[in-house]
């Protein structure tokens, strides 16, 4: 079952895309969406304002499949994440604002190392002050940055301080 963050906006569309349901949050912040095709609704575009949402990403959830656009999407103007899923022929998507808890999205030990990493400290002195080797706090940067949608270090960070890091 797809667990949905409650501050989600959330919809359900046909396999071509078209929205049969909208709950409330998708309507305050998108108007209108039944009848609507999701990935034009939605209109998802990365960073560099690629398009990351189309009418061939809907055919292939509604398939069975599943999509899950990195946190960072932008979403209007907003950064929000974006999940989508194939239920019985049918796409569940929702969109969740990227102010959610880091919480939610990372593990309790990839919240300290990017606290680590963020106060400047290397990834030699990380392992030191944690009692891990160098190449496990690789690891959790790592993890961190792809559930994050960053490429690199920096950006994780950046993105992860924006969403609530402290220090």
């Amino acid at each position: 079952m797809m667990a949905i963050d409650p501050d989600s906006a959330v919809m359900i569309a046909d396999a071509d895309g078209a929205v049969v349901r909208a709950d409330a949050r998708s309507k305050a912040q998108f108007g209108t969406c039944r009848g609507r095709h999701c990935y034009e609704i939605v209109a998802a575009t990365g960073r560099h304002r690629e398009p990351l949402c189309s009418r061939s990403c809907a055919l292939a959830v509604a398939q069975g499949g599943a999509r899950s656009i990195a946190l960072g999407a932008i979403v209007g103007v907003r950064e929000q994440s974006i999940h989508c899923r194939g239920v019985a022929g049918q796409i569940v998507v929702s969109v969740t604002p990227l102010d959610s808890r880091l919480e939610s999205v990372l593990s309790p030990r990839e919240i300290e190392v990017l606290r680590l990493v963020a106060a400047g400290e290397t990834g030699r002195r990380i392992a030191e002050l944690l009692g891990i080797g160098a190449q496990t706090v690789r690891t959790h940067v790592d993890r961190a940055r792809k559930k994050l949608g960053a490429r690199t270090r920096p950006e994780v960070v950046a993105i992860a301080v924006r969403m609530g890091l402290s220090s």
